[in-house]
């Protein structure tokens, strides 16, 4: 090795030209080939590949197509309004054919209007049944009361049961009074709500309507595909171009709102953040690096020496990096912040030994080897991460490891034929510091001093591990003030569900039904879709027919009486009071998500404005509406109660394309949860209650594969990384104990970094913990050059007056580096920079402190 550095040495002297020619010549040839890099700036690519739940994903994408969606929802108080709003929106957001594949703001209505009732439920036709008999309004009214009062008031269980159910009634009866007295009070008779919410009584809610019933759901099919990175540009672009689209139709509409969420959405968000953070950290570590250069060393021409070979270095690592991998990743795209706190280490330890009376030619006889053992410690610890099972480990330590590599090596060849051509003078700088060369020799005499601190902070560490809590929500690693995140935590608020949801595939129509049935039974799950909705089982359909066919011949023979005032009135109220019962009912009975719906139409005034409206309204507007609802009633009666059976080619194709695969063997089911499901990644309560019964994919289980796949291999990483650092040390030092010291500050820092973590309340997440193995990575590099020096030297005060600005100013840049990433708006990287900042600080600490006394019992060579 000493030879090598005398060559190195003495060819950077002798010929610099020749040595800067072929760096830099190398250093286009690796610029071409990054140039060529992907990002892939999404945790979607991170998920293991070969865990069963990616598996079943891959194979609902290979079969249906179905990766999430983009959701738009439009809000606007005023109902007619609101659906205008929304049509609107739909047909604009058609137009936009090279993004969009469908729109859907509602159920299919030609096909519910026609087979609507062989739709129902074997435990709800009965009731259908008896509702259905009269298309008269007064009587329809009546009827409607009653089924309210039998089936969730007189038998308040059936309301948890059918709370969704309950909660779409709920909807429907509100839009049709508002309907009704909107008819009944307009000189000009406005029929359009009144005919949608006559139809809602009837075969349904016509609208994906929001709890309050101000706000419609939209949903847009994509072209392409999230999953598929080469389309990524085109998702951003066409995600941009309904963003601007929306915008313009909210100005256009006074008290509007009209916002956008679901995975496309924050996909191109995050890619976007990710991004601009990557672009941000990496400037602001090399202008923070530059800055600490120029203070600590005094020396104009030290950030030029610096920064050249480590420009080159982390070129030459991108480079390969394209040859060995081809893409960047969410972490390895940070790879220029983090090779700059890294590379540039070896950068000051070159110039502060430049300084010295022997100059360039002595530099790296004295560093070289601790800068090459530093450099293969750090290099090697990241290369034992290819031994996880997990890739963004892998390819974290392959792309940091061979930056570790090649930074070192540019610098030691670079940056000798800079200062050969431009900083002979750089001998006549006293960059020596002598303070630190005291302290450590005072605590060498002291050894109770560093023994009580290291004692306190290895007593604080259960208190860490107690206190240290875990995030698994990727939700709350967003930039904050996303409008998609914001969004997303609005409609699951007013839909009273996640839009996010679960996947599962059946064999048959009769297995999709079973599932489905089995899957609504389970505790937080607020309903199933699937081909089984819009095409059941023949078993049920064979049931439902003969109630249909009593209903279709009723229909046929209804005839027409006007509503009696009073008596509709006397309904009226009825209806009012059963509501507010209602809304009591679910209040002692926690549910929520009717109680909101209940007092919000409640306190809408709509049932008192109705009241007064028909009180005070003349004979013939009474008769009209009456004589009008019968006249849309009865023909939606007829035309929904068509007794034939319902065939598969019977479905909208649009349907069929999405839960039925092309062969027709296999079938879709998509499970959506009460309120928010990644709130349960972590611990998994609802998700492992649906796991448990069914198999099951989809992004919340995704992600929580990623938590605890990267747990899980985090600290496989850290015991790879532990025993590779020490197994080079035993070979470097070709000692036990001497490994051992150099090991000791490292360690104390890794558990302390535990406790601050605890004390400041920064949880683990996905990406923090992959923190871990930097640490250790990183922080042993200045013991080892502390334990170098002093096997040359001999005396503690000397090796730290020599390098103790080197070690300090290291970690300084080195946290300079890492911690521009608390700059990021994604809360990811700031998590992982100010663990790396922790465990780099306290690295320094415990070097300065601990090691001093350590190293009386190492003997100098």
């Amino acid at each position: 090795m000493e030879r090598f550095f005398r060559f190195i040495t003495r060819i950077s002297m002798k010929r610099p030209k020749l040595v800067l020619t072929i760096s830099v010549i190398f250093t286009i040839i690796m610029l071409l080939l990054a140039s060529r890099l992907k990002l892939e700036m999404t945790w979607l690519n991170m998920i293991p590949q070969t865990d069963p739940s990616a598996k079943l994903y891959n194979e609902v994408l290979k079969e249906f197509g179905n990766e999430g969606g983009f959701l738009i929802g439009v809000e606007h108080p005023v109902p007619e309004s609101l659906i205008t709003i929304a049509q609107e929106v739909k047909d604009s957001v058609e137009e936009i054919s090279g993004f969009t594949k469908s729109v859907t703001m509602g159920v299919p209505e030609e096909f519910i209007k026609n087979h609507g009732l062989m739709l129902i439920d074997s435990s709800s036709i009965e009731r259908v049944s008896e509702l259905l008999t009269t298309a008269n309004l007064d009587s329809f009214i009546f009827k409607y009361n009653n089924i309210l009062e039998k089936e969730y008031i007189e038998n308040e269980e059936n309301l948890s049961a059918q709370e969704l159910e309950a909660v779409q009634s709920i909807i429907s009866i509100e839009d049709f009074i508002y309907g009704l007295n909107r008819y009944i009070s307009s000189n000009k008779r406005d029929e359009v709500m009144f005919k949608i919410g006559t139809e809602e009584l009837i075969t349904g809610p016509v609208y994906f309507k929001s709890l309050d019933n101000r706000m419609i759901l939209l949903s847009i099919q994509p072209n392409y595909r999230i999953s598929d990175m080469t389309s990524f540009p085109l998702i951003v672009t066409g995600v941009d171009s309904i963003r601007a689209l929306l915008k313009r139709i909210e100005k256009r509409h006074r008290n509007s709102r009209i916002m956008d969420t679901g995975i496309y959405s924050v996909m191109r968000d995050e890619y976007v953040t990710g991004m601009s953070d990557m672009n941000l950290t990496t400037i602001i570590s090399f202008v923070l690096v530059i800055g600490l250069f120029i203070y600590g060393f005094r020396i104009l021409l030290a950030p030029i020496f610096a920064g050249i070979p480590l420009i080159m270095g982390i070129i030459w690592a991108l480079g390969l990096t394209e040859i060995f991998i081809g893409r960047l990743n969410m972490m390895t795209a940070m790879i220029g912040a983090i090779l700059i706190g890294l590379g540039i280490d070896y950068s000051i330890h070159m110039l502060q030994a430049t300084t010295e009376r022997e100059g360039i030619q002595g530099t790296l006889s004295k560093v070289g080897r601790g800068l090459v053992i530093g450099a293969l410690t750090t290099a090697m610890a990241f290369f034992s991460l290819y031994f996880t099972s997990f890739d963004i480990l892998k390819e974290l330590g392959i792309v940091v490891g061979l930056g570790c590599i090649t930074t070192v090596s540019a610098t030691m060849f670079v940056l000798p034929a800079l200062i050969s051509f431009w900083g002979k003078r750089l001998g006549g700088k006293n960059l020596k510091a002598p303070a630190f060369g005291r302290l450590a020799e005072f605590l060498s005499h002291r050894w109770i001093i560093p023994l009580i601190i290291g004692l306190s902070a290895l007593s604080l560490i259960p208190y860490g591990l107690k206190h240290l809590k875990t995030e698994a929500n990727p939700i709350k690693l967003e930039a904050k003030g996303l409008a998609s995140v914001a969004a997303n935590d609005t409609l699951i608020k007013r839909f009273g569900m996640s839009t996010d949801y679960l996947m599962a595939i059946a064999g048959s129509y009769e297995e999709s039904d079973s599932l489905a049935r089995l899957l609504k039974k389970i505790d937080g799950v607020n309903f199933v879709e699937g081909i089984h909705i819009y095409c059941p089982p023949i078993k049920q359909q064979e049931y439902t027919r003969g109630f249909v066919e009593k209903i279709h011949r009723n229909a046929v023979r209804m005839r027409y009486h006007p509503a009696n005032r009073e008596f509709l009135l006397k309904e009226i109220e009825r209806l009012k009071n059963n509501i507010i019962e209602m809304k009591s009912i679910a209040f002692l009975s926690g549910l929520d998500r009717v109680y909101e719906n209940a007092d919000d139409f409640i306190k809408s005034g709509f049932l008192d404005s109705l009241i007064s409206t028909v009180r005070n309204a003349e004979a013939n507007q009474i008769k009209n509406a009456s004589l009008l609802f019968f006249n849309i009633a009865k023909p939606i009666i007829i035309s929904a109660s068509n007794p034939e059976y319902i065939k598969l080619e019977d479905v909208p194709q649009t349907l069929r394309e999405r839960f039925v695969s092309k062969d027709g063997k296999k079938f879709l089911l998509t499970i959506f949860t009460k309120g928010d499901v990644w709130k349960d990644v972590g611990n998994g309560s609802i998700i492992d209650r649906v796991k448990s019964r069914v198999n099951v994919t989809g992004m919340p289980i995704l992600i929580r594969v990623l938590w605890t796949t990267g747990s899980r291999e985090s600290k496989k990483a850290l015991g790879l990384v532990f025993i590779t650092i020490f197994i080079l040390l035993l070979l470097d030092f070709r000692s036990i104990r001497e490994s051992i010291i150099a090991y000791i500050p490292v360690l104390f820092a890794f558990f302390t970094t535990i406790v601050v973590l605890a004390l400041i309340k920064l949880p683990l997440n996905f990406l923090n913990v992959l923190a871990f193995p930097l640490i250790i990575g990183i922080g042993i590099d200045d013991a080892v050059h502390v334990m170098h020096r002093y096997l040359k030297e001999g005396s503690v005060n000397l090796v730290y007056t020599l390098i103790g600005r080197a070690i300090f100013y290291t970690t300084l840049t080195t946290g300079a580096a890492f911690g521009s990433m608390l700059l990021a708006k994604y809360r990811g990287y700031f998590s992982f920079g100010a663990v790396i900042l922790v465990g780099i600080t306290l690295a320094l600490i415990f070097t300065l402190i601990v090691l001093p006394p350590l190293l009386r019992l190492v003997k100098r060579r």
